[in-house]
């Protein structure tokens, strides 16, 4: 899904899937949220009020949160990222510290989990 109406075509394999914004879709119809990665993407959808909304919501109702690359920019923007431990790239690491995150600096489950 996108911001904007029109500026993302989604794929069913190699069919041409539906598109839809992040303003017309239902969290609780999702499992889990994968935010993709790079600059230009990151940027963009943290950005987006109603992108940041369906974040807070998503994280709020316990769904699994994947970013990758810059897109821990947006859980930022959405404020979902306090008290978390993420891995992060290099250059995300003190914008996450700053929105109380304690960063790791390896993958894997946190302690304790």
């Amino acid at each position: 899904m996108c911001p904007a109406a029109g500026t993302l075509t989604a794929y069913d394999h190699v069919d041409e899937g539906g598109t839809r914004t992040v303003d017309d879709a239902d969290p609780g119809a999702f499992d889990a949220l994968v935010l993709p990665g790079g600059v230009v993407n990151g940027d963009v959808v943290r950005a987006d009020a109603g992108a940041g909304a369906f974040v807070r919501a998503c994280s709020d109702a316990g769904e699994p949160v994947a970013a990758t690359c810059h897109a821990p920019w947006v859980l930022v923007e959405a404020d979902v990222v306090r008290g978390r431990r993420p891995t992060s790239w290099p250059s995300l690491q003190t914008d996450l510290r700053n929105a109380g995150a304690a960063v790791r600096r390896r993958a894997g489950p946190p302690p304790g989990r």
